[in-house]
This record gives C-alpha cells, sequence and structure tokens, in this order.
C-alpha cells in the first residue's frame, strides 16, 4: 500500500502546479486522480489521507463499485445500510427482515454516485443472499434495492443493465435519473411499460446491447433503437432459437444509424444484408454456435475495418474474402479457427496467406497455427514492421508441434517492434529446451512480455532469464490467455 501511496505522491510531485489548486478545489483533485481511475489500489491507498482526498476517491471508486469490490457480501451490506427507517418497516411488515441494527449508517449516499448501474449482477448478489426466499419476497427485495440507486434525484446514470422484471414504476418515476444513459443492456422480453418510458427519456445512447430472444419479443424496442440520435456501439446477442423473422426486424432496426455505427459484435450469422450498410465500422467481432457459411461477408466491402475478431465457427472462406475486401486498413486480427480434420491445413495456410498478402498496418494477431504452417509465418513477420503483439495457439491435432521452428522463426524474423507474445499450447506444456533457445536467440532485442502455458517447475527459468534482461515480463498460468490486454 505504501508504494501505492509513494507513486501518487511522486506524480503529484510532477504535477505540484496542481497540488497548490487542488487542495482548495476539488474538481481538479478529481481530474488528477481521474488519471488513477482504472488503479484500484493506488485510489483505496490514498483514501485516508484527509477528508478532502477521501471524498474524491469515494466519488470515483462508487461510480462503478462492482469494479473493485468484489468481495459480494460487503457490497451487499453497505447497500442496505442505506435503507431508511421506513423501508426497514414495509419490509418487515412483508415478514422480510434485514439485520441492519449492526450496519452504522454510512458516512457518504454512496448509491448516489454510481454512474454504471449493473443491476444483472446485483440481481446474482441477492439471489446469493435469499436462496431459501419466495419468489414473490425475493422481487419485493430486489425491487427496494435498486430504488436505493434509481430514486437519487440529484444522480444520472450512464451505464446500466437493465433486468426483465425490474419494476417499471421505479423508470416511469425517475425520468430524470435516466435522461442521460450512454449504455443501455437489455433483453428483447422487456415490459412494455419500461420501453414506453425508455422510449420517451434516452435519446442519448451510444452503446446497445442486446439478447434477442427465440419468443415473447417486446417490438417496441425497434422504436427505442430507432429514436437513438448517435448510436456508434451494437451487441447483438441472438439466442440459437431466434426466429430469421424475428432477427430480421431487429437488424433492420440499425440500418437508419447505419453510417455511424463503428463497432458491431453478432452471434450467429446476419438474417439481412445488414454489414453491407456499416460502410464506417471499424470493430466487428462475429461469432456463431453453428457452422453457417456466412456467405454475407464473401463480397463484402469494409474499407475503415480496423478490428477483426472471429469465433471458431465462422467461414474460413468468408473471412478470406474480407481481409482481402479490407483495402489494408486492418490493425488487429484475432480469430479463433479450430480445425476439425487433418484437412484443415490447407484452409488454415489460406488465412495466413491472406492476411500477409492484404494487412500492412497489422499490430496485433491471435492466430492458430498449424505445425506444417510455421513457415508461412516467415512472409508475414518479414513484411509486417508494425506487427507489435502475437497470440500462436498450438492445434489440437498437431500431437507434435515443432516449437524449436518456430521460436528459430520468430528470432530470425521478427520485425524490431515485435516483444508481444502469447503461447497457447493447449494443455501440453512447451519443453524448457525450446523455451531456452527462443530466449537465448531473443538476447540483445527488447526485453518481451510473455504469456504461455508453463508448469510450475519451470517458473525459475522465467525468473533467470528475466534477470538477464531478456523477458521484462511474463505469465505461466493456463487458464487467462486473454487476448490483448497489453495493447
Amino acid at each position: 500500500m505504501n508504494n501505492h501511496l509513494a507513486y501518487c505522491c511522486n506524480f503529484f510531485t510532477k504535477k505540484l502546479f496542481l497540488i497548490k489548486n487542488a487542495r482548495a478545489n476539488k474538481v481538479v483533485l478529481h481530474l488528477i486522480f481521474q488519471e488513477f481511475q482504472d488503479n484500484g489500489c493506488t485510489l483505496i491507498s490514498c483514501l485516508l489521507v484527509n477528508k478532502t482526498w477521501c471524498d474524491v476517491i469515494v466519488l470515483i471508486l462508487w461510480k462503478n463499485p462492482l469494479k473493485f469490490l468484489r468481495r459480494e457480501q460487503l457490497l451487499f451490506n453497505v447497500i442496505i445500510s442505506h435503507l431508511s427507517d421506513k423501508q426497514k418497516n414495509e419490509l418487515k411488515n412483508q415478514r422480510i427482515v434485514f439485520f441492519t441494527n449492526s450496519y452504522q449508517k454510512p458516512s457518504f449516499n454512496y448509491t448516489s454516485f454510481c454512474k454504471n448501474l449493473n443491476l444483472y449482477e446485483f440481481e446474482e448478489i441477492i439471489d446469493s443472499n435469499y436462496k431459501n426466499c419466495r419468489s414473490d419476497n425475493l422481487k419485493i427485495i430486489k425491487n427496494v434495492m435498486f430504488s436505493l440507486f434509481i430514486n437519487n434525484n440529484n444522480t444520472k446514470v450512464t451505464h446500466i443493465y437493465m433486468p426483465i422484471d425490474i419494476n417499471h414504476d421505479l423508470i416511469t418515476g425517475a425520468k430524470h435519473y435516466f435522461s442521460e444513459i450512454e449504455f443501455l443492456s437489455c433483453n428483447t422480453r422487456m415490459n412494455d411499460d419500461i420501453a414506453a418510458s425508455l422510449i420517451e427519456v434516452c435519446k442519448s445512447i451510444k452503446e446497445l446491447d442486446l439478447y434477442i430472444n427465440p419468443d415473447r419479443n417486446n417490438y417496441g424496442i425497434v422504436k427505442l433503437i430507432e429514436s437513438q440520435k448517435n448510436l456508434v456501439n451494437v451487441n447483438f446477442r441472438v439466442d440459437i432459437h431466434a426466429s430469421n423473422s424475428d432477427k430480421e426486424i431487429f437488424e433492420k432496426s440499425l440500418i437508419k444509424h447505419a453510417s455511424n455505427i463503428q463497432y458491431f459484435r453478432i452471434i450467429q450469422q446476419p438474417t439481412t444484408n445488414l454489414l453491407s450498410f456499416l460502410v464506417n465500422l471499424k470493430v466487428l467481432k462475429l461469432s456463431d454456435f453453428t457452422c453457417n457459411a456466412w456467405d454475407c461477408l464473401e463480397n463484402l466491402s469494409l474499407p475503415s475495418l480496423q478490428m477483426l475478431k472471429a469465433g471458431r465457427n465462422i467461414s474460413i472462406n468468408a473471412l478470406v474474402s474480407l481481409i482481402k475486401n479490407t483495402n489494408g486498413s486492418l490493425i488487429e486480427i484475432k480469430i479463433d479457427y479450430s480445425p476439425s480434420s487433418p484437412y484443415d491445413e490447407y484452409h488454415n495456410k489460406r488465412i495466413i496467406q491472406a492476411i500477409h498478402q492484404n494487412c500492412p498496418k497489422l499490430k496485433y494477431l491471435k492466430l492458430l497455427l498449424r505445425t506444417c504452417n510455421i513457415l508461412e509465418l516467415n512472409y508475414l513477420l518479414t513484411n509486417y514492421q508494425h506487427l507489435n503483439g502475437l497470440y500462436i495457439v498450438k492445434s489440437e491435432i498437431d500431437r507434435f508441434y515443432d516449437w524449436v521452428t518456430l521460436f528459430n522463426v520468430l528470432v530470425e524474423s521478427s520485425p524490431i517492434g515485435l516483444f508481444k507474445f502469447k503461447f497457447e499450447s493447449r494443455y501440453r506444456h512447451i519443453n524448457l529446451k525450446s523455451l531456452k533457445l527462443f530466449f537465448d536467440g531473443w538476447r540483445g532485442r527488447h526485453p518481451m512480455l510473455l504469456h504461455v502455458d508453463l508448469e510450475s517447475k519451470n517458473v525459475g527459468l522465467m525468473e533467470l532469464y528475466k534477470t538477464q534482461g531478456i523477458i521484462k515480463k511474463y505469465r505461466g498460468d493456463t487458464y487467462c490467455l486473454e487476448d490483448f490486454e497489453w495493447v
């Protein structure tokens, strides 16, 4: 904790002219602490410096309380400590008792600071605390808890995750609270009254996360989508049993916003030609439960596309065609293609060739690489000087994987800016000899950031090369291979 405080003080020293004003001006101090908004340890370490610092930091921490506070029971206790005597008595009359007598009234009205309200997760916290509660009482508890956030007249939420069964009176009675929503996650089974209230109040939604159900859909959501002024980010999570007619209705609701949309993610192949309208798209994420042809990608031109992420069931033919039609704009590619037979060596080679022939600006690449195609990587590394991060996934089909050849290719052909590596070996650890050859060959280059499936007994090898300046940072766990968190 002292290290965090020292870091914070050092940061402030560099901005001394701001510090002098910050003592008298919480606004300036808030701007400074905003630079640490993703560093919970640093913020928490500064809470006890003085009351002014505490006032400012609490505002930041409770803007999105679930971001930092993962001890759910503690969070639940803090929230119910906000209950008024009237609310407690009303619950008691319903034979619902909160053991709040031991909880001191909070020093702050924490719930009024919350701008990012994930009611999905709060529902789960309530469910875990009242596992044996009757469903009607559970609904009452949820509505009372939600009201502690929503009935704050001075607060305007910006991000909300809206459950299906939320009491619509909470929405209709707090239109001010919902008037500046920028992010909405909801379900197409939304209550009619809730949809109507949101249509009336919400005009500034920029990001929409919509789950499309197989039945009982509320088509009033189409009007909510169409009424937005600047919708730029859309995530369609489509149920595998959703009908084509329902998918078509919700896909067409986006056409009005087509020229504004820059980020689009969809689960399942679109029913319409929606993608062809998204001419200014920068990020496209695709996934599917089944092996559809994805013909809609084959003649699709997205000249502004910078990031492409494709799940396991997206057709390689379609992806090759799409990559060729991006006019060299792609910066990041993640393809989770998993060959199901030895004959997929050919398709694996095609996707590698499509990338090294059409993506000169590429900085980050995640790709499954068959052992027979390792030498194809040479062409990509030699030609792409902007490449900064590489994530290689070993095929489950390749019983023997030639890590020595792969590491030799990386040592000999990597551009000077490439030093971030991830290797997913699919539960078969890379042998020590291969890793040592890689590290020894990397001497004199930019110290690497490395994430690799690693046996615990080999951690000492990593530490040795870290002390020699060959590795700057490493992770050796098997379960947390995220994509490009080092970006």
